[in-house]
């Protein structure tokens, strides 16, 4: 019994002795895994801390991210294979491009230069804006080359906010499990990678804005000076030693020695880089250097402007000299077909003076109707090319005078620009009295001067028109000769001056015995042909021909004198007697004297 109770005891005695041991064991376990826990936790913040320090090196962004990229693959407890790569956002904000890289062959590096947002699993990271993980190649690995090993990645975006930086890119083994710790430290370190590339573009934004800044001033040809409230300077760029003819150093604590006024623009004397003496325009402006109120001074050298300037006050006077003496109208018009200029012989002309036409539409005033639409389209395209029809070009139209008389004039038209706009100057002459000259040469070369009729050369013209009409439109058309008998008789016993009267009276008889589709010509002499243009029968040819000589054989009364003269007529038609222009005169003119022979036999 008591051996049986010494038994129990000792059953408890175990069993108390293994649940303190289970105990133990568990609270060493605990304390392992604390440990393992706070270890990770030292070097994830060691990582951090790092980074944090290297990012505050002076180095380039990409130097900063292969340093960070370098102890990430670092870390002993990371179960990642000794490769990756940081993307950055490209300029395109539809696509990341490589940045910085470890352990990649240049196969893949070539081909992941460049990686559009959704493409491949670092593309997919992009778009999502979440980690994407997967343990082997699969579907999602788009971007492939020979060779390519069995692996696994961690695809983290670098977010800051909501707004995309760039992309992590871990390789893991095959067959990894996805760790949440493994997740929270990426998180992590793409949170501290997104502060580090924010600041390290905003510098190097700050350092090439700088940059250009100082590039732009230090060559700028404008002299550019800060000074504080006292005149005396702070800063001078390059330019103002050559205004100055002074080394900076001398300038800067020293006052400028001209009033430096803001808000004022004023012109002040310079040194030129050619050493010779200039104009420069200097405006003044507040604004702040180093937190205290200061002022910005600019000085343009306008040597050149002011040259110019002089220069086109002496051309205007000169232009104006010579348009007032010109006897041609001088016109100019602004961007909108307005007049700004017009000189005394265009007052001469067309009856404005310069106060009732300036600031008037040319078209509207001086353009006659039939041509108004045509130059007020040719404005509108004017105004945006300084092209037209009428420009660089010697042109003809009819213009209105102040009375309203239309008459011909030449116009030259010009474009030149004027404060960015195209204006058209315009010279302008009357060519009344070249058009009647050339109407009047116009008479004398297609008709006869003394019977007003179409001569030999219209003649031939109208009898060209007449067979090509006749051919074309398939119709007959007749051509009569005639030839005055006793004409001869009659001028040499009452004279030349009778005989010119009788020929006048003729050509009105002839005119009145036929159509005015039809032509009358006088050849020379007393002769005379008549064109039909068109006939049906060759019964109306004998009627007109009947007519013409009823006509012609009534007395004519002249000078108070009766005279009586026959007519020979000989006539051809197309296309029964000839089919050509020669073989149709010939064919009429010997008809004509066989009738003129018969008459004298």
């Amino acid at each position: 019994m008591k051996l049986k109770k010494q038994k129990n005891l000792l059953e408890e005695l175990v069993a108390e002795l293994e649940e303190t041991n289970a105990q133990l064991n568990q609270q060493i376990n605990d304390r392992k895994l604390a440990e393992k826990k706070l270890a990770r936790s030292f070097d994830i913040q060691s990582v951090i801390s790092s980074v944090l320090r290297i990012s505050l090196e002076p180095l380039s962004l990409t130097e900063h991210l292969a340093h960070i990229l370098d102890l990430i693959l670092a870390i002993p407890w990371l179960s990642i294979q000794k490769k990756g790569a940081i993307f950055l956002v490209a300029e395109d904000e539809a696509s990341i491009s490589l940045r910085v890289h470890r352990g990649l062959p240049e196969t893949l590096v070539e081909k992941c230069a460049n990686i559009s947002y959704g493409t491949c699993i670092c593309g997919r990271a992009a778009s999502t804006r979440k980690t994407v993980f997967c343990d082997r190649i699969d579907d999602r690995h788009e971007i492939r080359y020979p060779g390519m090993l069995p692996h696994g990645h961690y695809c983290t975006p670098i977010l800051s906010g909501d707004r995309l930086l760039g992309v992590l890119n871990l390789y893991v083994e095959e067959g990894h499990n996805r760790k949440q710790e493994d997740d929270w430290f990426l998180s992590t370190i793409a949170d501290t990678l997104a502060g580090i590339i924010e600041k390290k573009q905003l510098e190097e934004t700050l350092r090439y804005s700088e940059e250009s800044f100082r590039a732009i001033v230090n060559k700028s040809t404008d002299a550019i000076i800060v000074a504080d409230q006292d005149g005396k300077l702070l800063y001078v760029n390059p330019a103002v030693e050559i205004f100055f003819r002074k080394q900076a150093r001398e300038l800067l604590g020293a006052p400028l020695g001209i009033p430096i006024a803001t808000g004022a623009v004023l012109e002040i004397d310079i040194t030129r880089a050619d050493r010779e003496q200039g104009t420069g325009e200097m405006l003044v402006v507040e604004t702040t250097w180093l937190g205290k109120p200061a002022r910005l001074v600019l000085i343009r050298d306008i040597t050149t402007r002011k040259l110019a300037e002089n220069a086109l006050q002496e051309s205007e006077i000169k232009f104006r000299k010579i348009s007032s003496a010109a006897h041609d109208a001088i016109i100019i018009l602004d961007n909108n077909g307005n007049v700004s200029f017009w000189n005394e012989a265009a007052e001469r002309l067309f009856g404005y003076s310069s106060r009732e036409i300036l600031g008037k539409n040319l078209h509207e005033v001086l353009a006659s109707p039939r041509f108004r639409e045509a130059f007020t389209q040719g404005c509108r395209n004017f105004q945006t090319t300084g092209q037209g029809a009428v420009v660089g070009r010697i042109n003809e139209f009819a213009a209105l005078k102040k009375d309203g008389t239309e008459f011909p004039i030449e116009l030259s038209v010009s474009a030149m620009k004027l404060k960015g706009e195209w204006n058209a100057i315009g010279i302008i002459r009357d060519i009344t009295s070249r058009k009647q000259a050339e109407q009047r040469l116009q008479q004398l070369a297609h008709f006869d001067v003394l019977t007003n009729l179409p001569n030999r050369v219209m003649f031939g013209d109208r009898l060209s028109q007449a067979l090509s009409q006749a051919k074309r439109y398939n119709h007959k058309f007749a051509l009569l000769f005639l030839d005055l008998d006793n004409f001869k008789f009659i001028n040499d016993t009452l004279g030349h001056a009778i005989g010119d009267l009788l020929l006048k009276e003729v050509a009105v008889r002839l005119n009145g015995c036929v159509r005015d589709s039809d032509t009358v010509a006088r050849m020379g002499g007393d002769e005379f042909t008549v064109i039909l243009s068109k006939i049906t029968e060759q019964r109306d040819v004998a009627l007109v021909a009947a007519k013409i000589f009823e006509s012609i054989t009534r007395p004519f009364l002249l000078a108070g004198r009766e005279c009586l003269i026959g007519v020979s007529i000989g006539i051809s038609i197309f296309p029964t007697d000839a089919d050509n222009e020669e073989a149709l005169i010939t064919k009429a003119d010997r008809a004509m004297y066989v009738v003129k022979s018969c008459k004298n036999q």
